[in-house]
């Protein structure tokens, strides 16, 4: 039974890559996955829509709690048994810094993943475009 359930785009090249990684690595089935780009949004978290759960990354625990970003990273990771990879994220000063670089990369992912050779799907890079970045500059 999942312990998270990650909310990710499958049409971000570089997210893409590493829930892909993360799927292989998934043996107990404890992480569970949710494609926003293309799935039904009642399977989304209450409250949420498409356009939030696109700025920045998303999951969700069996109780309904939702983490975002940088937080939800470490639980996927945990979820895998992978802890220690992401541990130094929340390391006072660390996680400041952290933070602020996966803002600028939750902004700037699908550039970033088309520059390094990958190709947003389809309707992804519309999403992903300053509409995202706009929208994830507000919700800071």
């Amino acid at each position: 039974m999942p312990v998270f359930t990650l909310f990710h785009d499958s049409h971000c090249p570089i997210c893409a890559r590493e829930v892909a990684w993360m799927r292989r690595r998934n043996h107990a089935d404890r992480l569970a996955f949710v494609d926003v780009a293309t799935a039904q949004e009642s399977a989304f978290p209450p409250g949420y829509d498409r356009e939030r759960l696109m700025a920045v990354l998303h999951g969700m625990t069996p109780d309904g709690q939702v983490l975002v970003r940088l937080a939800a990273v470490r639980m996927a990771y945990c979820a895998l048994g992978l802890g220690w990879v992401t541990a130094w994220t929340a390391w006072p000063g660390l996680a400041w810094l952290a933070e602020k670089a996966y803002s600028v990369f939750a902004r700037n992912r699908i550039r970033l993943g088309a520059m390094l050779g990958g190709r947003c799907g389809e309707g992804s890079c519309g999403v992903g475009g300053s509409a995202l970045a706009d929208h994830a500059q507000r919700k800071g």
